[in-house]
């Protein structure tokens, strides 16, 4: 099942990367998964014309604790590291969180790269 969707001990992931990094993850003993998935809020709900305006959020890949200190990762072919709208999202989390740890594992086929923000 290349690239598409896994489960792996009840948890769904979109990639087979992403499932990949799980597994790293799982095997490594300084390495604590927190949560799925976790999702951080961009910008509220507001209003502008009298229209409300949904707001955004960001949902990260994992949110990690090794040695002490969170991490939230992110796990992206070569290709989609480059897509625009990606890139925005992920420029707007590393502004509206400053103080958190921001991991990518960008993958170019079956080998990584490990860019820390």
């Amino acid at each position: 099942m290349a690239g598409g969707k896994q489960i792996i001990d009840g948890v769904r992931f979109d990639s087979s990367k992403e499932a990949e990094v799980y597994r790293m993850f799982k095997a490594d003993p300084d390495i604590d998964i927190i949560s799925f998935h976790p999702a951080f809020e961009l910008f509220g709900t507001f209003v502008r014309n009298g229209k409300k305006i949904r707001g955004a959020k960001y949902t990260s890949d994992f949110l990690v604790k090794k040695n002490g200190i969170e991490y939230v990762v992110e796990v992206k072919s070569i290709r989609w590291e480059k897509d625009t709208a990606y890139r925005l999202r992920r420029k707007l989390f590393l502004k509206a969180y400053p103080e958190v740890n921001f991991i990518e594992y960008v993958f170019n086929r079956k080998k990584y790269e490990i860019k820390e923000y």
